[in-house]
């Protein structure tokens, strides 16, 4: 069973329903920007970022207890998740964000991204294109990886930062 939030949910906190995945799609610019979503009781968390920019920034988002959560940003979206404060819930599977650039010169979409994911079981995210730009000594991005996982799956690590184009973290 599954919940899904959209365009006509934003400018709220949001809480995912117990026991079900929970769906967030958006197009609105800054839809949820400073907002929470709690979807520690949810089953699985899956957020769309589509369109416009800074969907989630400045958003804090708990993710499920013990299931998965999937953060994307596609399309023309730009900006989704920057600043953006990521927490994994008392056991959280699996975390995969993923902070694709429509516009490679932009650089900002997860810049200053906060992911503290020490009790999940595995964290992976990928910054396609250049797609994040964090200045070293302004604003960095802060990623905190599984301790003590049990994770032990088709990667090497339960954390994975995978980088491509120019991108300082």
């Amino acid at each position: 069973m599954a919940t899904t939030f959209d365009d006509g949910d934003c400018y709220q906190d949001l809480v995912c329903p117990s026991g079900q995945d929970c769906i967030i799609t958006t197009t609105v610019k800054q839809c949820w920007q400073g907002y929470t979503i709690d979807a520690s009781a949810a089953t699985n968390l899956f957020i769309t970022a589509t369109e416009e920019k800074e969907a989630f920034k400045l958003a804090t988002i708990n993710l499920p207890n013990t299931g998965d959560a999937t953060l994307t940003q596609s399309g023309s979206s730009t900006k989704a998740f920057r600043e953006a404060i990521i927490t994994a819930g008392t056991n959280t599977q699996n975390i995969i964000i993923d902070c694709a650039d429509s516009d490679t010169a932009n650089y900002d979409d997860c810049k200053s991204i906060q992911v503290d994911a020490q009790t999940a079981q595995y964290l992976e995210v990928n910054f396609p294109n250049g797609g994040s730009r964090s200045d070293a000594n302004n604003d960095p991005s802060n990623f905190w990886c599984p301790v003590g996982s049990l994770y032990n799956g088709p990667e090497k690590a339960p954390c994975v930062i995978n980088l491509s184009g120019t991108v300082n973290i």
